[in-house]
């Protein structure tokens, strides 16, 4: 009976040193399962997190205005792309506890489109998350290497995005409004019939004056704006220096209307002719390196034997920067590690 009486007391330790083990598995499973949907959570905080600052970056009015494109606009200019830049998050758009305020900012080639890449930290309690997100920084239009754009010849697949691109232009540009650069000689206007263009000077004209209005320009490079005056055309005579017989320019023209090209001239840039027509005087040669973008919707534009235009990424780099609806960040990728 004793010996009964100690089997079951043995068998009930045995019972009860397994079911306190199991108790204590089955808390441990659920304290580390416990541990890792918060890590998971964490984790998953701080990729949201840094995924915001790089969204906020790209589509927040107010970082776009004065955060990202006077850094896109440095890198074109300079052309420096190798060098890495820094966009400093505001203290009040982080999240609580994270101190990672810095948005870097590189650049690559790939099949002819400048690729811009965006990547970024955040601290989430205890965990680093490092994001990045990549894309295309600049409107295919300036990409595509054509040197003409005009809406009546070029093929359907641009046709929409080539209208857009000529009203976002048409309402926005604005020499005061470009964080122009110093070196950058401005003109923007919609009070004259008339403006004539030289290497060093500009003259505009009202046909219900006599007098004309005359600026000095020591720059060599250019952003002319010229809008419809009462709404009518204006017309833009380039031609070279009346002193020294200069003949070139560079930087960005905009015309609502003609431009006259009255003898040999070069421009290296972007020309944009927005309801006119361009003209090349007899035996005139124009060469332009960059691109023109024209709209007439009359015609679409012919080009003479005389009139040579020849794409340069360069030059639509360097001035396209200037223009309303050049960039255009289109992220395609984000990740995180």
């Amino acid at each position: 009976m004793k010996d009964r009486q100690g089997f079951i007391y043995i068998l009930l330790l045995l019972i009860m040193f397994v079911c306190v083990s199991l108790t204590m598995h089955s808390l441990f499973l659920v304290y580390y399962e416990t541990l890792i949907l918060s890590s998971t959570r964490k984790g998953n905080q701080s990729f949201y997190n840094s995924e915001s600052k790089i969204l906020m970056c790209v589509n927040d009015d107010l970082y776009l205005r004065e955060k990202m494109i006077p850094t896109l606009q440095s890198v074109f200019r300079d052309r420096q792309f190798e060098a890495r830049r820094v966009i400093m998050m505001n203290r009040e758009d982080l999240s609580d506890g994270d101190t990672e305020s810095k948005v870097y900012i590189s650049f690559r080639e790939k099949e002819a489109r400048k690729i811009i890449r965006l990547n970024c930290e955040s601290f989430e309690r205890g965990v680093i998350s490092e994001t990045t997100a990549m894309g295309t920084v600049v409107n295919e239009l300036f990409e595509i290497q054509y040197p003409l754009l005009d809406p009546l010849s070029i093929e359907p697949y641009y046709r929409e995005n080539l209208e857009k691109l000529l009203v976002q232009i048409e309402n926005n540009i604005s020499v005061d409004n470009s964080n122009k650069e110093d070196i950058v000689y401005g003109f923007e206007t919609d009070d004259y019939d008339k403006i004539t263009l030289m290497p060093d000077k500009l003259i505009c004209k009202l046909n219900t004056v006599n007098s004309n209005y005359m600026e000095r320009i020591n720059k060599k490079i250019v952003f002319v704006v010229g809008k419809k005056h009462q709404r009518e055309n204006i017309e833009l005579n380039i031609r070279k220096s009346d002193e020294n017989d200069e003949n070139s320019l560079s930087g960005i023209i905009y015309i609502e209307g003609d431009i006259n090209i009255e003898n040999d001239f070069d421009f290296n840039g972007i020309m944009i002719v927005n309801g006119g027509e361009i003209i090349l005087e007899q035996d005139s040669i124009f060469n332009l390196n960059g691109m023109i973008i024209y709209c007439n919707n009359e015609s679409p534009i012919e080009l003479g034997e005389n009139f040579n235009v020849n794409y340069s990424l360069g030059q639509v780099q360097r001035y396209g920067n200037y223009l309303p609806g050049f960039f255009e960040i289109d992220l395609d990728r984000i990740k995180s590690k």
